[in-house]
């Protein structure tokens, strides 16, 4: 039996070293909760630049808790999971013109089948490799891992499936661009213990859940914390849910 960790959480108080912020879409044309706005985008962003808050890069976050170098306080993480055109073609424009580094997390799946279902390509994904952003796994086919499909039943083939979702996409993506991935997302924020042993083994650095928290230097680097950031959220709703304790 697969124990599942529950993510959602809220707590009060002081902001801790490091927020990170989870989107999805920037003026998808169809309805979505994960779907914000351009301006949206903006504002968010410079609300935390008026706030004091500082944009990190996910290479500075490695160092942090790998090396134990310093994040200044109030430091601020931004990623885009799914791999969305519309991360590609608005929301890097944007954080690119206001200096604020970008993380995104695709699966190949959905990169190999590209624009035809409002997903990036390979040659978006290389392009935006190649300009700094940090590209990070997000499985291979984006399923639940607490939940191996039906058809998977035996030990082997769990493990074989927890293989390709963890390893098989690492592998799959580095030799598409050609650079190191080291970080992961967990589809839909749930992680299990034997899938948490798989990210391991496949040799992920940093590893991310959406649990609505923030992080400090004694979080586990392969269970951080993200707050997923939703379409009725205000520039005052981003600042204090990013000034939250862990």
């Amino acid at each position: 039996m697969i124990l599942v960790l529950s993510l959602v959480a809220t707590s009060m108080a002081a902001p801790r070293a490091l927020t990170v912020l989870c989107y999805h879409h920037v003026d998808y044309a169809r309805a979505n909760p994960y779907n914000i706005s351009s301006q949206q985008l903006k504002a968010h962003l410079s609300a935390l630049k008026r706030s004091g808050f500082t944009f990190v890069t996910m290479a500075s976050v490695r160092r942090y808790y790998q090396q134990g170098s310093v994040l200044p306080s109030g430091s601020v993480l931004v990623t885009f999971d799914d791999g969305n055109h519309d991360a590609f073609t608005l929301a890097w424009p944007i954080l690119k013109a206001m200096r604020v580094p970008m993380t995104v997390f695709i699966y190949p799946t959905a990169i190999c089948v590209g624009h035809k279902r409002g997903f990036m390509d390979w040659d978006d994904v290389i392009t935006l490799s190649r300009a700094g952003v940090e590209i990070g796994a997000h499985g291979f086919d984006h399923p639940y891992l607490p939940y191996p499909p039906k058809s998977v039943i035996t030990d082997e083939q769990v493990n074989a499936w927890l293989k390709r979702e963890t390893l098989g996409a690492k592998n799959y993506i580095e030799q598409r661009i050609s650079h190191d991935v080291t970080t992961m997302a967990f589809p839909f924020g749930l992680i299990s213990p034997r899938s948490a042993e798989a990210i391991k083994k496949a040799g992920y650095q940093l590893a991310f859940n959406i649990s609505g928290k923030n992080n400090s230097r004694l979080t586990n680097p392969l269970f951080l914390n993200r707050i997923m950031v939703v379409n009725t959220d205000t520039a005052d709703d981003v600042l204090r849910k990013s000034r939250k304790d862990q």
